[in-house]
């Protein structure tokens, strides 16, 4: 737990460094693409630039978010959902190559969501960290449950599950293709290939980025052959 937090406080700290690419809305005027990739909570990809590319949206009919990111942080991703679902525009998501942790919370708040053919969507149980006695360890954990909580009951209806069963498959960190991803439900369609390895330096998947990658438990084998794990 310590690990994680170090490390995603470290790339939020740090993100500007590693992440430039930019968050951009472009209105035509029924339609609007915004661009949320990197770490969620680091330089760009963070509630506040959001808030800022969805007004930017105006009143588009459409909206597509294209989504590439490793994870990040559960304050900016549920705010960054709850802004998704309420907004009266048809939104679609499409993941441009990474669907992680938190990014996956914030996929489920679009009316569709498209995945690049080798995408990944990763679902886990909320994490963190407590520095004290028994009683501060015990009061984290009933905050971490009342996260899950908070967003357990978007993934069981997109899975069709009970909220058990959901709880079942955050705690073993799942990982899903995108094929599997559709046939679980999480996606509406898949889309051509993405570049990876562009992809993965949007994603945040470097410098500090990489540590928080590594505190994943069951990264997929594919992932790891391709060398940028330790």
């Amino acid at each position: 737990m310590g690990n994680f937090k170090n490390s995603l406080d470290d790339f939020c700290t740090f993100g500007k460094s590693v992440n430039n690419h930019p968050i951009t809305a472009k209105d035509s005027g029924k339609s609007a693409e915004i661009n949320l990739y990197g770490v969620i909570g680091g330089y760009t990809a963070n509630l506040a630039q959001f808030k800022r590319d969805l007004d930017a949206a105006g009143k588009a009919d459409n909206i597509t978010i294209c989504l590439n990111t490793i994870g990040g942080s559960f304050a900016d991703g549920l705010p960054i959902h709850n802004l998704i679902k309420q907004h009266p525009a048809f939104i679609t998501v499409k993941i441009m190559g990474y669907a992680l942790s938190i990014g996956s919370v914030i996929m489920l708040a679009a009316n569709r969501v498209e995945c690049a053919e080798n995408g990944l969507v990763m679902i886990h149980r909320a994490q963190g960290f407590t520095y004290g006695d028994a009683a501060d360890h015990q009061k984290n954990a009933e905050i971490l449950q009342k996260h899950e909580q908070a967003v357990i009951p978007a993934y069981a209806r997109r899975l069709g599950k009970t909220e058990g069963q959901v709880l079942a498959l955050l705690q073993e960190e799942t990982w899903y293709t995108a094929k599997e991803a559709k046939a679980a439900g999480l996606v509406d369609a898949i889309t051509n290939k993405a570049d990876m390895d562009k992809a993965e330096e949007t994603a945040g998947m470097q410098g500090e980025g990489l540590k928080l990658i590594n505190a994943y438990r069951n990264r997929p084998a594919t992932l790891i052959q391709r060398g940028h794990y330790s």
